[in-house]
């Protein structure tokens, strides 16, 4: 590794010129370079800090100059890119990750709502809010925005649709794999989010750490073996691997992996170190429900250390249907569920700064919207109701779509305005058509600003 390559640093590449270091795992580096909107992983020797001398490729080393890798990069996306996404995906009927604070209503007071309703509001303490509407009033978009702000404010998110078949509280190791793939941060999405998390974590006092997070003993075990790997200089053998176990997936058993990692750290001279990499949440049932429990609450933690201010979940849908549960997995759902409710009240055991939040039809009365507000209370939640949209909410969201549509197409924007201005909420059929009215709504005058300009070119 290039000495000193670390988070926040300046550095300069052969291939890609100047940026700044995002994470840094093992021997690779995510860097956003100044010239591309992207970020991109490189190895560490390829980088030098901004400053020293540039590293030279290596046909060139042995005379010490340095030239520009013979390879191609994507041009810098044109004007009106980020803006022609977000279109698409309100053509779709899609809330745009790219534009949320551009077609957002009261924006600024939906911000300082959920700051409020966030855990480093409460002390660090973990924090629980159901948002309801009828169905297509905007429950997505609000949990987009959740997520959004959340980001902004310095935590990380992870969202999951509850379907109540494949996905469900009945079965928790695969309900944490799913949120955890989701796993974004205020920098951006990585592929090894969570393993650079650990890494962070342990920058400083290694013994520190681990001991600060023994009140979740499996993250815990696995930040020792990540830690160990890390000083053995071998952990780029088993990234992949390590990213998949503390995620909650079983691509490799833990048992299988731990004997590598111990064949691997005796390679390197460390004879008398055996790890023993462990599940997220356990295998035994008796233990799944504290294991999932565990795992959110933890990873909360964890992100505290490594600098952010915590973990935000939301939970976009959450559907309960006993008919496709037999009676045994219909009571691991509950044990889940009140174990999880438990952890989330102020002042329990092992806590961390979790954000919860989850989405519900309004006037539903099953089982699932029970079970939610059981939780919510028993937490000491705040229920937000989100209102019928006005004939002014209506203009005013007409007018923001139709300014992003101006920008992404570089149409005349008062024509644009002109043919909102005409677009009303649609009828009864049309809703059931499209999903409810907001979402009908958008997707329509989408369609008419393309009837009015002509199929978009590009």
């Amino acid at each position: 590794m290039a000495d000193g390559v670390a988070p926040g640093r300046r550095a300069v590449s052969d291939a890609f010129g100047q940026g700044t270091v995002v994470t840094v795992t093992g021997g690779r580096a995510l860097v956003k370079f100044d010239r591309y909107p992207l970020k991109l992983s490189v190895p560490t020797h390829s980088l030098a800090l901004v400053g020293q001398q540039q590293p030279s490729v290596s046909g060139d080393r042995d005379r010490g100059t340095a030239r520009a890798l013979p390879m191609t990069m994507p041009a810098p996306p044109p004007p009106g890119f980020n803006a022609r996404r977000a279109v698409d995906a309100l053509r779709f009927g899609v809330v745009p990750a790219g534009a949320v604070a551009e077609v957002t209503l009261r924006f600024d007071a939906w911000r300082k709502w959920i700051e409020r309703r966030l855990p480093y509001e409460a002390e660090g303490q973990p924090t629980m809010t159901e948002i309801t509407g009828a169905f297509g009033s905007g429950k997505s978009h609000t949990m987009a925005v959740v997520r959004h702000v959340a980001r902004q404010v310095g935590y990380l998110t992870a969202r999951v649709e509850v379907d109540g078949t494949y996905l469900t509280f009945s079965k928790p190791e695969q309900l944490l794999a799913e949120l955890l793939r989701t796993l974004k941060g205020p920098d951006g999405e990585s592929a090894t989010l969570l393993l650079d998390l650990h890494l962070r974590a342990v920058e400083g006092d290694r013994s520190a750490t681990v001991r600060r997070m023994q009140p979740f003993r499996q993250i815990s075990t696995n930040l020792g073996v990540i830690a160990e790997l890390r000083d053995a200089a071998c952990l780029d053998d088993h990234t992949e691997d390590l990213q998949a176990l503390i995620s909650g997936e079983d691509s490799k058993t833990a048992t299988q992996l731990g004997k590598e990692i111990n064949r691997s750290l005796w390679r390197t001279g460390r004879y008398g170190v055996t790890v023993r990499p462990c599940r997220v949440v356990p295998y035994r049932l008796d233990e799944r429900a504290q294991g999932f429990a565990d795992a959110l609450m933890g990873y909360a933690a964890l992100a505290k250390l490594a600098g952010y201010r915590g973990l935000v979940v939301a939970f976009d849908e959450f559907e309960v249907l006993p008919a496709f549960l037999s009676q045994a997995e219909w009571a691991r759902l509950v044990e889940v569920l009140s174990e999880f409710g438990r952890r989330l009240q102020r002042g329990a055991t092992a806590s961390g700064p979790l954000g919860v939040f989850i989405a519900t039809i309004a006037g539903s009365d099953g089982r699932g919207d029970q079970i939610v507000t059981r939780l919510r209370e028993s937490t000491k939640g705040e229920l937000k109701e989100l209102d019928a949209p006005t004939n002014a909410d209506v203009v005013e969201l007409g007018r923001m779509i139709a300014s992003l549509y101006a920008k992404a197409y570089g149409v005349d924007a008062s024509q644009a305005q002109k043919v909102a201005s005409g677009v009303a909420l649609p009828e009864s059929a049309a809703v059931a058509a499209l999903g409810g009215k907001l979402r009908a709504h958008v997707r329509l005058l989408v369609y008419d600003l393309d009837s009015r300009f002509g199929p978009p070119a590009h």
